[in-house]
């Protein structure tokens, strides 16, 4: 049985968050090392959790990623799972699920971060 890469401290080198339900099928979106999103998270018809989780497995391989740990989000993002990209793409069933990190952002840290970009912009 395939096996999952234990929750680690580091910073999980791409992460997939998966979208979607049993009723309405799967999609998923990626973030890649690079900071870069692929994917828009609809459900594409037919997709299980785990075809989800191949596809997101094989598009950070093909961006040239072949080691680190990759966290995987189910959908509704409480739960999450890390594995090894090197390693054999396990089902969804086959990794070890657990609560998924929680951030917490001062909504006037937010406020700050938007009055500063659009400065920014009007300086440009």
């Amino acid at each position: 049985m395939p096996r999952a890469a234990q929750s680690s401290p580091a910073k999980p080198a791409a992460e997939i968050c998966l979208y979607g339900t049993q009723r309405v099928d799967h999609g998923s979106i990626i973030l890649l090392p690079s900071g870069n999103m692929v994917g828009d998270g609809t459900p594409k018809p037919g997709l299980s959790m785990t075809e989800a989780i191949w596809a997101g497995i094989t598009v950070i391989r093909t961006a040239g990623l072949e080691r680190g740990t990759v966290r995987i989000f189910a959908p509704g993002g409480e739960l999450c799972a890390d594995m090894e990209i090197s390693e054999h793409i396990p089902n969804a069933g086959a990794l070890t699920w657990k609560r998924a990190p929680m951030y917490v952002v001062a909504v006037g840290s937010v406020d700050e971060l938007i009055e500063a970009s659009k400065a920014a912009g009007s300086a440009q």
